[in-house]
């Protein structure tokens, strides 16, 4: 098949990356950078941040650590905030920025740390057998300048894997967008459209295509905007500081005009995230194979993706998305919207790696925010659109179950 055939291909025919440009990149990616005026290559840490290392949070280019109830600054999680429409939560972002950040260099007053319980939610399947769920309720704790209001939004994100980004980046618009109108004009209720977001590159508005909302249209965008948020590393895309324009201590540490991440280093961390193959599947599984494609999972979780490689060849990828973005329900809306997302709708997330995020029992833990412990718990977070979809799985008898998670495991 074409789709095993691509993915057991060197990182490098993937993506046209440069070796030296994309070794370069991996040197950045793991280096650990330090505040302004101290020694070595990697300077400009702050004035606030929530780490100092990409793959602090990437742990082997996978996924961040979920939230746990004892965690407090878990550097996995980024907290993000924005005022409604009407102003409401306006102030929070003048004394926090559009970032919550854990840690600050000396002499700038860390912003607070993010605090999460847990509420249960029992269920059952069809079959009788008992599940719990657990709902995260999300605090504050050592804020260092003043409440967050409760009108503000605040959206908890984990850290996603980043292996395959590269052929993410490849996949056609035109086969995305072609996707949105098979399910408009369709009678089923999946109903994905894509996000529109602003190219801040090329000065135009485009498709978004990464992201938990598919807010970012590139893997330049969004590693400069990972930069940003989690390190205060400025970039070309991004000038300034998060700090909020009452944050005094901030503002006054931050370096006026002083880019820290120049394109050079963006470009070669790029190249680097680009290499990086997807985690090769095992061996297939048919029965699960069968039960996914009938309880309605590949309505938005598709195998087979078109992309266009650097040579001009075309082939096929196994991610298992459709890049679009979906309701899915209330249980999981967080509220925050991005470009043209709402809060309730998400990009479909790829499923190529799950079996991963397993195996590294401290990673294991998924949708956006982390709070499902096992693949189990993550369906069942499914509603809205994927409501129906639900729905069939929890009428699985237990062998059938078992099938189904085995097949999604070995992605």
């Amino acid at each position: 098949m074409a789709v095993i055939a691509l993915l057991s291909c060197g990182a490098g025919s993937l993506s046209g990356a440069e070796p030296d440009m994309a070794e370069r990149g991996r040197a950045v990616f793991h280096a650990q950078w330090v505040p302004p005026g101290t020694a070595g290559e990697f300077m400009g840490l702050g004035p606030v941040f929530n780490t100092n290392s990409c793959a602090s949070c990437h742990v082997g280019n996978g996924r961040g650590a979920p939230a746990r109830a004892d965690d407090r600054a878990n550097t996995s999680l980024v907290v993000k905030l924005a005022a409604q429409d009407n102003g409401a939560g306006a102030d929070t972002i003048r004394r926090y920025g559009n970032r919550l950040n854990y840690r600050a260099v000396d002499g700038v007053p860390a912003e607070g740390e993010l605090m999460v319980s847990f509420e249960a939610i029992e269920g059952r399947f069809a079959d009788g057998e008992h599940y719990t769920l657990q709902k995260p309720i999300y605090g504050f704790d050592k804020l260092g300048n003043g409440a967050v209001e409760k009108d503000t939004f605040v959206a908890v994100r984990m850290a996603p894997p980043i292996m395959g980004l590269g052929l993410l980046e490849k996949v056609p618009e035109d086969w995305v967008r072609a996707r949105a109108a098979a399910n408009a004009a369709s009678a089923e209720p999946v109903k994905g459209r894509p996000n529109a977001v602003w190219d801040s590159i090329n000065f135009r508005m485009t498709l978004g295509r990464f992201g938990w909302k598919a807010d970012a249209p590139n893997l330049t965008r969004i590693i400069a905007a990972a930069f940003i948020t989690d390190m205060g590393l400025t970039s070309r895309l991004f000038p300034s500081d998060n700090c909020g324009e009452l944050q005094a201590a901030c503002k006054a540490a931050a370096a006026p005009s002083k880019i820290e991440v120049n394109d050079a280093t963006l470009a070669a961390v790029t190249q680097y995230v680009a290499s990086l193959s997807p985690p090769r599947p095992g061996a297939e599984v048919e029965r699960g194979t069968v039960l996914f494609a009938s309880t309605g999972c590949t309505s938005c979780h598709v195998s087979k993706v078109p992309v266009t490689l650097a040579d001009g060849t075309t082939n096929e990828i196994a991610p298992y998305t459709d890049l679009l973005l979906h309701d899915m329900g209330e249980g999981l809306a967080d509220g925050m919207p991005e470009a043209a997302a709402t809060g309730r709708e998400w990009r479909t997330a790829p499923l190529w790696g799950l079996g991963e995020a397993r195996r590294m029992s401290d990673r294991a833990g998924y949708l956006h925010d982390g709070r499902a412990r096992s693949i189990t718990e993550a369906i069942l977070w499914h509603g809205g659109e994927a409501q129906k979809a639900r729905e069939n799985f929890v009428r699985l008898d237990a062998a059938s179950r078992a099938s189904l998670l085995k097949f999604l495991d070995q992605l």
